[in-house]
C-alpha cells in the first residue's frame, strides 16, 4: 500500500496516517517489558470490564500514588498493583498470562484462566499512550 501512495506521488499527509500507526504500535511492544503504565481506576476497580482500556506511561511512578492509581507492569506476567491508601503503598491485585501478536497488533490476557480477554492495540502516540479495544470472543465450531 505504501509503495502504491509513493508512486501516485500521494501527499505526505496520506502517507503518514499509513505508516504512523504501525510504528506507534510497534513502540508500544518494543516499551512493553519495561514501562510502568497507568490506568484509570473505575468502578469497577482494578481490572477492566469495558471495551476500551486507556494506558499512560507513568513519568514518576511516586508522584502518581493515590487512590485512583492502577499500575499495569507488563514483565514475564502482568502485574496489576493499585494504591492503597491505608498503608501508603501499591499493593498487587494480580498477576497475569500476557501472550502478545505483534503481527496483528494484539494481546490476550489471562484474567481468568478459562477464558482470555483478547485486545488490539489502539492508535497510539509517540508510545506515551495506547488504547486496548476489546476484542469480541470467537466463537469454536462444533
Amino acid at each position: 500500500m505504501v509503495k502504491f501512495l509513493i508512486k501516485t506521488g500521494a501527499p505526505l499527509a496520506l502517507l503518514l496516517f499509513f505508516v504512523l500507526p504501525g510504528v506507534a504500535q510497534t513502540l508500544f511492544f518494543d516499551r512493553l517489558p519495561t514501562t510502568t503504565w497507568l490506568v484509570a481506576a473505575s468502578e469497577y476497580g482494578a481490572l477492566p470490564l469495558g471495551q476500551r482500556l486507556a494506558l499512560q506511561v507513568a513519568k514518576d511512578t511516586t508522584g502518581t500514588r493515590t487512590p485512583a492509581t492502577v499500575q499495569w507492569l507488563f514483565r514475564e506476567r502482568l502485574v496489576v498493583r493499585r494504591y492503597d491508601g491505608a498503608s501508603g503503598r501499591m499493593v498487587t491485585v494480580g498477576s497475569y498470562v500476557y501472550p502478545t501478536d505483534r503481527a496483528h497488533a494484539s494481546l490476550r490476557i489471562f484474567f481468568d484462566e478459562r477464558a482470555p480477554l483478547s485486545y488490539r492495540v489502539g492508535i497510539t502516540s509517540t508510545g506515551g499512550t495506547a488504547v486496548l479495544l476489546r476484542q469480541r470472543a470467537r466463537r469454536s465450531a462444533g
